[in-house]
């Protein structure tokens, strides 16, 4: 579907506070964000989405998300609250300063992957409070709009760098002694993780519209693991959920730390439709490998202190025709690179016009 452009798109621009502190322009749109954003997703949006356009779901009843830090939903848990014990009773410690949480190393819960059998303990789901939090949650995500995105943190390899601290968890990828165990623990997390998805599809119907899987797989400088052991450890497992997700009719999405790049295959291997990655990947290398095959979460490069707006305007213009049209897309992300508000603004009245040449 062809929407043109319209002068009255932007006739009554209102400023609005968003994400991060940082103002956007409202503008009266001819689809909602939501629609805008799954469109974006099949790769013919009408403009090019931001981070205001998603509701990213990490509620309390979940309890990774107060334990990483990462809570977003109706209720809102003070800072100073975030931390604590995650789904299998793992304490994790808020830093205020990173904006997140971690285990403190030292004393992990293996010593050896082939201990998983008898030293975790699963989660027992039906325990948790489904109700209430659909009873809070489900008018909110109903009437915002926007589209709604669940997030599942702490997916398998961080995972097993929670159970066993990092260097263990590494060597245990690759320990020709441990390598089955691993295997069949991340297959027993797919399970659970797949349970997961099910509860939130059971008290939030037609509400979810896309899943986010987390699994770091690399640092600032390069990968954890080679081609080999993301080819054997981690395809499988992270391919059956992707598929799953997908099988629900909702578009599958992956969030991964690092400089990844030489991993980008496996990436659209396990079938993921979006990827979240810092700005560490080179994005223009990835639009010309993937861009119409999956939507990147994109940065603007960094604008210079004494910027006027139409430096500000060029600068969004030119981001446009890199990422968006011709099938590409991309969700514009102002967390890592906040821009100003004329670039905001310029973002959404070019990549409009834009989009009639899809």
């Amino acid at each position: 579907m062809n929407i043109p452009f319209s002068e009255k798109e932007i006739a009554n621009i209102r400023r609005l506070p968003g994400m991060y502190g940082l103002d956007y322009p409202a503008f009266d749109h001819p689809a909602t964000h939501k629609e805008n954003y799954l469109a974006n997703l099949e790769g013919h949006g009408y403009w090019v989405p931001t981070s205001n356009d998603v509701f990213w779901f990490c509620p309390t009843v979940f309890p990774d998300n107060q334990a990483k830090g990462n809570v977003h939903e109706v209720l809102k848990v003070p800072k100073d609250q975030m931390g604590g014990k995650d789904m299998f009773g793992i304490e994790w410690e808020y830093g205020a300063d990173i904006g997140g949480s971690t285990v403190r190393p030292g004393n992990p819960a293996l010593e050896d992957a082939n201990e998983w059998h008898e030293k975790i303990v699963w989660p027992d789901l039906d325990s948790w409070d489904w109700q209430n939090c659909a009873d809070r949650n489900r008018e909110t995500l109903a009437s915002s709009g926007l589209a709604v995105e669940l997030v599942i943190c702490t997916g398998w390899f961080e995972r097993l760098v929670s159970f066993m601290d990092f260097a263990q968890a590494a060597v245990a990828m690759v320990d020709k002694n441990q390598k089955n165990a691993v295997k069949e623990l991340f297959e027993k997390l797919t399970d659970l993780y797949i349970r997961i998805l099910d509860k939130f599809l059971e008290y939030f119907p037609g509400l979810i519209h896309a899943v986010t899987m987390h699994d770091d797989w690399g640092g600032q400088a390069s990968t954890f693991f080679g081609d080999k052991t993301v080819e054997e450890m981690l395809v499988a497992p992270q391919k059956r959920m992707a598929g799953y997700i997908k099988s629900k009719g909702l578009y599958a999405g992956f969030h991964c730390c690092g400089k990844i790049d030489r991993l980008l295959p496996y990436v659209e291997k396990i079938g993921y439709q979006k990827l979240e990655a810092q700005p560490l990947v080179d994005k223009d290398a990835f639009y010309q490998d993937y861009g119409k095959r999956i939507m990147l979460t994109v940065t603007a490069d960094p604008l210079p202190e004494n910027a006027t707006d139409d430096d500000c305007r060029k600068a969004a213009r030119e981001f446009v025709d890199k990422y968006f049209g011709d099938g590409k897309r991309c969700l514009f992300e102002t967390y890592y690179s906040p821009v100003p508000y004329e670039f905001l603004k310029e973002l959404y009245i070019y990549s409009r016009k834009k989009s009639n040449t899809f």
